[in-house]
Parts: C-alpha cells; structure tokens; sequence
C-alpha cells in the first residue's frame, strides 16, 4: 500500500480553485451564450416582409380641369316653357330623380344665350328658396347637341294650382282650405320677398313672378322657379370694387341683352315699367310682382284692372293730329309705322315718338288686345282686392285693411311708391302677421 498525498490509478483526480483570470474567462463565455440563446434566430423564421409605402394622397393643382358625368333616364314630362321642356329624369349615378330642363331650339342665338344666362343666373343665387342647379352639360338629340341642366325635382305643386284647388268646395279643397289658410299663403309670399332679396344683392331681377313660377313643396316650403327672363342690372356707384366687377363680369358672360327693348313677362302680373319702358326696369319690378302674388293669394285671382275707357272720336282726333305733324295725308298711313323700324333709324326722337303713339292709337281704335293691355298698364287702375271680393257676400272672405293696404302699396304704378325693396315689403308683411291682423 502506498501512503502520500497522490491517487490511486483509476481514483478521482484531485481539485484545485480557478484562478481569477480563468473565472473572468468563464463568465464571459456563459454571457455570450445566454445571449446566443436569447437573441432571434434567422434560420428558424425570417421577419415579415416591411408594408409598402402608402400611396401620395390626390392634390388638385390649382386651375386644373375636373370633369364629371352623369347619365339620366327621362321618365316624363314636367313642364313646357317659351324656350325648352322640363322633364322628369333619374340620375343613374346618384340613384335620384331630378327635374330635367333641356333647350330644344338651340339654332335660336338669343334663346341659346338666354338659356345660358339662366344658368348662370340661377347658380350664382344661393338661398333655400330658389331652386338650384344641380348639373349641366349637353345631351345629343339626333345630328345636334342641345344645352340642359337639373335641378331638384320638388314634390308639389305650384302656388296657382294650390290657391285654385283650395277654393273648391270638395273634401279636397276643404283639407287644402283647412292645411293652407290665407294667413300661410300670406307669410309665404312674405317668405318669397325675401328670396328675391337675395337675388337683388346679386343685381338679379327675375322680371316674371306669378303663381305658377312658384312652388309649394310637400311640406309648404316654397320656391322660387323659372329665371328664363331674369336679368342682370348694371353696378351701382357706391359698390365695392370686388362686386363690381363681380357684375361687369356677369354682364359680359350673358352677352348683348335681348329683351332691352321688348316687353317681356306675364300680362297683369307684370310691372307697367315692364311693358312701356323695358330698358328703365329695377328690382321694384320685382316688388310689383310680389304685390301681384299677395293679391292672388287674398283673392284667387290675378290683379284686376279697371277697364280702360276709350273715346274713340277723341283717338280719332289725335290720329289726325299725329298725320298733319308728321306732314303726311291720309294716304300715308303706312308710313308711320315704317319710321319704327330700320328705315327709320335717321329720323328724330320726337318723329319716332309721334310714329308710336300713332300705332297704339290704331290699334286702340282697332280694339287689338295688346294695345287695350298697354292702355291698362298705362293708366294702371287695378281694382283692391277687397272691393273685388265684396260682391261675393261671403263672412270672412274680407282681408283686413292693414293687409290690402300692402298690396295696393306694392302694386302702385309709379316705382317711386312702391316699396323700395324686397326687404322692406317683407318687413310690412311680417308687422301686418306679427300684429295679429284678420287675413282670412
């Protein structure tokens, strides 16, 4: 047996502590593996490929041109005017129905312009009780492209077509009577003031109010419709400069001014600057328009005006007169006529004067409707609508004075007396209903 301090062959081999540098050595290679350990794997699974970039949102470049269509199936016919017919149409992109006004005679330069007016003048209103544009463009109709443009189809029907069918004595009429009192359609015609002021701070006239160019929706808002003869008036003095030439530029856009000299508008609903000095009409035109509603609306019927009287020696007289200063004899009678037209342009302002009143007086004297109807306009005599009503002897038929002294007020012939605005005609109306007047 071997004593000392070794091992035998095949016994455990002996320990001895690690030096400080071997343990620094230890630590540092178990740290690199626990990070090994921990840190992904490539081999087992490859990140997911980055989302690629998101698209640059759309930027319109300023004066870039969009455009647009829409495709519109006509359904029927609304409505047919002097320059085209409004249609029925569904608007298969938008999925609604729309009113659908088209010019069916676009070889007529001054309806083409007057259509395309209409356009314009109608977009640039903004107010809830015009009717607005919805879209325009050009639809082909056989060889030729003809203008249109839509609107919003309103389910209703016109003032003339309410106020007529209430005054029938029928379960209808009486629902209509009972929904739609004279004191509404009153503050209707006061809301309708109000619109057209809207149009007059744009230097807009419409120059056509009546009944049946207003509607009356299912919930009795009401519209102003038809802008067919409106037009623009020329700026006024004390205007800014950005209005200004906001209307000079409507002005040039609308081209020559057609109906300058012609009597435009509805007979008996129109203005009697309108149908002797078209070229002098402003917005009081307008304010006589209004007049002519509310009379309808108190009376159910279009102003009344007092049957002219004719002393037709008295005409004859003057007919002569009118041939001794002209220096023509009775032979010449065509001769007056001519110094209206082209072959008159040379002649003096008086002679051109003399020829006119001469026509009328043949005319007069030859009892044509459209010279009895400017005799009216001239004299402008119209019947108040409660001495219109009172043959009918009917309690509570009578609108209050207070009321028919606003219409008669709006209706006066001279512009000067009437109200001086659209403003203020609402003004009166809304005092007469605020006050509680009876307005049957």
């Amino acid at each position: 047996m071997q004593t000392g301090g070794g091992s035998s062959e095949g016994g455990e081999p002996s320990r001895r502590p690690l030096a400080a540098q071997d343990k620094e050595a230890l630590l540092r290679k178990m740290r690199d593996l626990a990070q090994a350990y921990l840190a992904p794997s490539t081999a087992v699974a490859a990140e997911p490929p980055a989302d690629p970039p998101a698209p640059a949102p759309a930027k319109l470049e300023r004066g870039q041109v969009c455009t647009s269509t829409n495709e519109y199936v006509i359904r029927g016919t609304l409505g047919e005017g002097g320059m085209g017919v409004v249609y029925r149409a569904f608007d298969q992109k938008l999925q609604r129905d729309v009113a659908f006004k088209v010019l069916l005679r676009p070889d007529d330069q001054d309806l083409l312009e007057r259509f395309l007016c209409e356009q314009r003048m109608t977009a640039a209103i903004d107010h809830p009780n015009f009717v607005r544009i919805l879209s325009s463009g050009y639809v082909s109709l056989g060889d030729r492209s003809v203008p249109f443009y839509t609107m919003p189809l309103i389910r209703g029907r016109t003032l003339e077509r309410l106020v007529l069918r209430r005054g029938v004595r029928d379960p209808e009429g009486r629902r209509l009577a009972r929904e739609f009192p004279a004191r509404r359609l009153v503050g209707m015609v006061g809301q309708l003031a109000l619109s057209l002021q809207s149009a007059h701070d744009k230097r807009i006239i419409h120059r056509d109010l009546k009944p049946s160019n207003v509607l009356v929706g299912p919930y009795g808002d009401v519209y102003v419709t038809d802008l067919g003869l409106a037009k623009f008036l020329s700026a006024k003095p004390f205007e800014t400069g950005y209005f200004r030439a906001h209307v000079v530029e409507q002005l040039a856009q609308g081209g020559r001014d057609a109906s300058r000299d012609m009597m435009l508008g509805t007979p008996y609903y129109m203005a009697p600057e309108q149908a002797l000095s078209p070229a002098a009409v402003d917005e009081r035109a307008d304010v006589f328009g209004l007049g002519a509603l509310l009379y309808f609306v108190l009376t159910g019927h279009r102003p009344r005006f007092r049957e002219p009287r004719i002393d037709a020696k008295r005409l004859e007289a003057r007919r002569k007169e009118i041939l001794a200063e002209l220096a023509l004899g009775e032979e010449g009678e065509e001769k007056p006529g001519r110094l209206l037209g082209a072959a008159g342009m040379q002649a003096s302002e008086s002679r051109r004067a003399l020829a006119q009143e001469f026509e009328e007086l043949k005319g007069l004297l030859a009892g044509t409707e459209y010279y009895r109807f400017r005799l009216a306009m001239k004299e402008c005599a119209i019947i108040p609508p409660r001495e219109l009503l009172a043959p009918r002897g009917e309690a509570g038929v009578l609108p209050d004075p207070a009321i028919e002294s606003v219409c008669t007020k709006a209706l006066a012939k001279d512009p000067r007396r009437r109200y001086p605005s659209a403003r203020a005609f609402w003004e009166a109306v809304h005092e007469v209903l605020e006050r509680g007047d009876q307005v049957p």
